[in-house]
């Protein structure tokens, strides 16, 4: 039996939830404050009600960022990300398990990436593509694994490690 050497481990840094929340999260809670709005409206007369419905608002959406700052820094623990001398692996969710591998013969595309809030709170991710990807909703190419929450300083490591091995 042949065993796997193990080049880099990585679980995503916790800062990782901030740009989660405000990326991923902050759809969800604006869905939700809409839909409460919209159902309280429906329902009760706007006159004099207007502080009332902000207030609720308000509430709303603070208890919101509450439950997804902890579900996403509850995600971010079951991330699990390694690469060893046959490729990328990727294990984690909650209530959707993923378990993807990736051999470094079918990657086609490397790249490193960081938004706006991850530059703010110094970490960065990597993305690897592969051929047989599909395109999301802006016609942009998806990431087969996108490993992410990596330091800064770790990014362009993980690069040249990839590359290294693509080119084998």
């Amino acid at each position: 039996m042949v065993v796997d050497k193990v080049l880099f481990k990585h679980s995503p840094d916790d800062k990782v939830v901030y740009p989660w929340l405000i990326g991923k999260g902050g759809a969800i809670l604006v869905g939700g404050l809409v839909f409460v709005v919209i159902i309280f409206t429906s329902l009760i007369s706007l006159s004099g009600l207007i502080g009332g419905l902000f207030n609720l608002f308000l509430i709303v959406l603070f208890v919101g960022a509450i439950v997804l700052m902890v579900y996403y820094d509850f995600l971010r623990k079951t991330y699990a990300y390694v690469i060893t001398s046959k490729g990328v692996h990727f294990k984690g969710g909650i209530f959707w398990k993923f378990d993807k591998f990736v051999s470094f013969n079918k990657i086609t595309n490397i790249s490193s990436e960081q938004g706006v809030v991850e530059q703010l709170v110094k970490i960065s991710h990597v993305n690897i593509h592969t051929a047989g990807q599909l395109s999301g909703s802006r016609g942009m190419p998806v990431p087969e694994i996108t490993i992410e929450g990596l330091p800064q300083d770790k990014s362009s490591n993980i690069l040249d490690l990839l590359r290294k091995n693509i080119s084998k």
